[in-house]
């Protein structure tokens, strides 16, 4: 059985220039007997296609789309390393977060962002040491009420 590119447009609520270029970078195929029919897809296309979806809905790039199914990379490790990769993501915007929130708390004080050091990375350093410490011990006492407070509330 053939699926119109209409039909799985509609389907997966995606454009036909998305799919085009899913081709045009090798993930999927279609079936074409002329220039004047539509594309057509199979139901493994179809299937590709989901899983497509699926993987973009995760935060995988097309890039990385590519790279799961040209290697034999299960997808599990797939989705573990991205996962990886976005919580260091995360960690490093929360810290950009802190740098802003504390310039402003600076600026509200009345004080002059550009003639202080309060940046200065040792300190930063010895208050994110001092911080793990206390998670650490948190955890070691199995304070997981006050351990989960310490977390931002999305990532709890």
């Amino acid at each position: 059985m053939l699926y119109d590119i209409k039909d799985v447009c509609k389907q997966f609520d995606i454009t036909s220039r998305a799919l085009r270029y899913y081709e045009e970078e090798g993930l999927i195929s279609s079936i074409r007997t002329n220039d004047n029919v539509a594309r057509q897809y199979t139901k493994e296309q179809v299937e590709r296609i989901k899983e497509i979806k699926i993987l973009r809905s995760l935060s995988f790039s097309i890039k990385d789309i590519q790279e799961i199914y040209n290697s034999d990379m299960d997808i599990m490790s797939a989705i573990q390393e991205k996962s990886n990769v976005l919580t260091e993501e995360l960690i490093k915007q929360e810290k950009k977060l802190r740098y802003l929130e504390a310039a402003l708390t600076k600026i509200q004080e009345g004080r002059n962002i550009f003639e202080e050091t309060f940046f200065d990375t040792t300190t930063l350093q010895t208050k994110q040491q001092e911080a793990a410490n206390k998670l650490l011990d948190m955890l070691v006492m199995k304070d997981m009420t006050h351990f989960k407070e310490c977390f931002a509330k999305h990532i709890r």
